[in-house]
């Protein structure tokens, strides 16, 4: 309510100018809901702006068509909501399948930074990531045999927990393929495990993999992109990195 409230003020204050916001300009008109009373405090304490009302009733309207259509799902922010999301990749899959659309999409999910109640949050994100994907497979409907879908995070965590039920930012991480397109396999690279000696500078799960080499794997194998314009283009001075 408080947010609809602020951005409905905003938005009259601007169409009306600014000698309207000033202190001379004359006041709105408000609601006497204290008519029944005598007292002049609960008079003055029960009139109510129209801009409140408005407001109010904004409030109502957003809250329902956010959780009710399919528009309002897809402008809610997609890691809050496992249904927001799937309606996310269904939107992204229409998108991607339309005639002369898109070959490559990219989805930014926050909320992964997790200093703090980890499992709880992660959990709640890892659910919307699997319901995007979800929405993504409905929709493209038979695309998503030549479909593939890369999960990839900027940074890693530590591997111990810290004081806050939550871990840190850290390096080596993990990424997630997936997709259609795709044969049957495992893990892409080499698992260092979390045993204490097998750690990066004894805090960090150690990197083994450049996610670099990953990804020009993908452009290079699924698109068909030239290896030179990936080394020197894409990711410039990556031609060591394979």
């Amino acid at each position: 309510v408080g947010i609809a409230l602020m951005l409905f003020g905003v938005g009259v204050a601007f169409f009306f100018g600014k000698p309207f916001i000033q202190p001379s300009a004359p006041p709105l008109p408000a609601i006497p809901f204290g008519f029944w009373s005598d007292l002049p405090q609960v008079q003055a304490a029960l009139r109510v702006n129209v801009l409140f009302l408005a407001g109010a009733a904004l409030s109502v309207a957003l809250w329902w068509a956010f959780r009710h259509t399919k528009a309002g799902l897809v402008i809610r922010v997609a890691g809050d909501s496992a249904e927001a999301a799937r309606a996310m990749g269904e939107a992204l899959a229409g998108f991607l399948k339309a005639p002369n659309g898109p070959q490559l999409a990219a989805v930014s999910l926050d909320g992964f930074d997790t200093h703090a109640n980890q499992a709880t949050l992660l959990g709640v994100r890892l659910a919307s990531l699997d319901a995007l994907v979800d929405g993504l497979h409905a929709g493209l409907g038979p695309a998503w045999r030549d479909t593939v879908v890369l999960a990839v995070t900027e940074f890693g965590r530590t591997a111990r927990m810290n004081g806050t039920g939550g871990t840190d930012h850290g390096t080596g991480s993990a990424a997630l393929i997936m997709g259609g397109a795709l044969k049957a396999g495992g893990i892409v690279g080499e698992w260092p495990t979390l045993k204490r000696q097998a750690l990066f500078e004894d805090r960090d799960v150690y990197p083994t993999l450049d996610l670099r080499a990953l990804e020009k794997g993908l452009l290079a194998e699924h698109l068909g992109l030239d290896r030179r314009a990936l080394d020197t283009l894409v990711f410039p001075e990556s031609a060591s990195v394979r």
